[in-house]
């Protein structure tokens, strides 16, 4: 059974029986997706802790000029993440 959460409109963590997976978003300038929505998988992770670890790296890097938003996308993240683990209980 997969399971689908959606963080924001570029980050999503798909999972089934065995991991999660941190997935983002991209708009293909070229090529055969050429202005289509895909999704690209940025990797697998085993527990929730490890992809809670990445997601709120990339926060904090894309944030830095102003940490409170950055912490307050990370105490987002938080709670998203926890109601994903409810989910898959």
């Amino acid at each position: 059974m997969k399971n689908e959460y959606q963080i924001n409109d570029d980050w999503k963590i798909t999972t089934d029986s065995r991991q999660f997976i941190l997935m983002y978003r991209t708009i293909p300038q070229k090529g055969e997706f050429k202005g289509q929505e895909v999704w690209n998988v940025e990797g697998y992770f085993p527990s929730i802790g490890q992809i809670f670890s990445r997601v709120a790296q990339y926060a904090v890097m894309e944030n830095l000029g102003d940490m409170k938003i950055a912490f307050d996308k990370i105490t987002l993240l938080e709670k998203k993440l926890d109601e994903l683990t409810k989910l898959k209980s």
